[in-house]
C-alpha cells in the first residue's frame, strides 16, 4: 500500500493567491513567461520559469537558473507572499477549464513507491498528454494534419478517424500551440505541398 502523508505546505496568503497562481511552467515559453512576470512580480512563474529573470542568453540548465529559482522563492517567503502552514495537512484542490472540473488530493508520498510504480507517474497517466507535449514542442514547419492514424480520433469522437475530422484536429493544434486555426491551416498546407512537391 502506498505511503501518503500530510505535510506543511508553503502557500500564498489569501489576498495574494490570485496573483501568485500561474500557468504550468511547461505550457509557456520563456518569452511568454517573461511577459507575464514583467506585469506580475508575484507570479509563481518567477520560481518555476526563473530564467525569465536572467539575461536571454542564459542556458535553461545553467546553475544560475536554479539559484535564481531559490532566490525568488525565498524572497516570496521573506516578503510574506508565501507562508508555511503551522500544522501538517492534506490539501484538496479543484481545477476548472472549459467547463470541466478536476478535483485532487495533495499529500506526500514515498519516493520508493514512486520509483517502484506503486504511485503512477504523472507523465504516464495519459498517453494523449505525451502526444500533446510533443505537439507543443515540434516546430510548426514539421507538422502535417492527416487522418492516417485511424484510431487516434479527436476527442470526444470515437471510432475510426476520417478526413472530416481535419478541422477539429487543426482547432486542437491551434489551442495547444496558442495560435490561430488560420495560421495552423496555412502553415500545415504549405508543409504538405513542400513534402509532396506540389
Amino acid at each position: 500500500m502506498a505511503v501518503f502523508q500530510a505535510f506543511r505546505a508553503l502557500r500564498p496568503i489569501p489576498e495574494k493567491a490570485s496573483s501568485v497562481a500561474a500557468l504550468p511552467y511547461d505550457v509557456v515559453t520563456r518569452e511568454e513567461a517573461k511577459l507575464i512576470g514583467d506585469k506580475n512580480p508575484d507570479s509563481f512563474l518567477h520560481v518555476d520559469r526563473p530564467e525569465m529573470d536572467l539575461p536571454d542568453e542564459t542556458d535553461l540548465y545553467d546553475a544560475k537558473v536554479y539559484d535564481k529559482a531559490r532566490e525568488n522563492l525565498q524572497n516570496m517567503e521573506r516578503n510574506g507572499i508565501l507562508k508555511q502552514d503551522e500544522t501538517p495537512c492534506y490539501y484538496i484542490y479543484e481545477l476548472t477549464r472549459n467547463g470541466r472540473s478536476q478535483t485532487g488530493l495533495v499529500g506526500c508520498c514515498s519516493i520508493d513507491d514512486y520509483m517502484n510504480g506503486v504511485v503512477k507517474k504523472h507523465e504516464l497517466t495519459r498517453e494523449d498528454k505525451e502526444l500533446e507535449e510533443v505537439v507543443r514542442k515540434l516546430p510548426l514547419e514539421r507538422i502535417l494534419l492527416e487522418t492516417d492514424s485511424p484510431y487516434v480520433t479527436p476527442k470526444p469522437k470515437k471510432g475510426r478517424n476520417t478526413p472530416a475530422n481535419i478541422p477539429e484536429i487543426a482547432d486542437r493544434l491551434a489551442d495547444l500551440r496558442k495560435t490561430s486555426v488560420e495560421e495552423i491551416m496555412v502553415v500545415t498546407t504549405e508543409n504538405a505541398k513542400r513534402l509532396f512537391g506540389m
